[in-house]
């Protein structure tokens, strides 16, 4: 009897387990419902983390933290875009013992020519400062 309660407990183990395997589209086609299981999975409302960034700012220090007018000035040109589209997605990556910090940002909620014009605004207002670094699709993190 214990081993035939044994065989029962592991079938089932597999059965959960080949159903969290799959991807959610071969899951509904197989029949079985998304969160379905004795341990129900934890929602995911988050969009993927792109592997590059449209843009990526390096805010760095010259031995006295980063620099605040070019950090603002940063910020008032971003939400002059989100008056314009939205909320822009954005991560934060500090990095530096003196604060610096990446802004990163995949900017898929604006358009193409929109995304290249804002990238080489922010281009032109921090580059020749020398305390903001700029790429672009670039991964995030320093």
């Amino acid at each position: 009897m214990k081993s035939v309660s044994l065989f029962a407990l592991s079938a089932l183990a597999l059965a959960v387990a080949a159903a969290f395997a799959l991807p959610a589209a071969a899951r509904a086609s197989a029949g079985v419902a998304a969160g379905s299981s004795a341990v129900a999975a934890a929602p995911v409302a988050q969009r993927r983390q792109p592997l590059l960034y449209a843009l990526v700012v390096s805010f760095n220090s010259l031995g006295a933290g980063v620099s605040q007018p070019h950090y603002s000035s940063f910020r008032t040109q971003l939400g002059e875009l989100e008056a314009e589209w939205g909320p822009i997605e954005r991560h934060i990556v500090y990095w530096g013992r003196e604060g610096e910090f990446d802004v990163c940002l995949p900017l898929w909620e604006v358009p193409q020519p929109h995304r290249h014009n804002f990238i080489q605004d922010v281009r032109d207002n921090l580059e020749p400062s020398g305390r903001a670094y700029i790429s672009e699709q670039a991964t995030c993190g320093h």
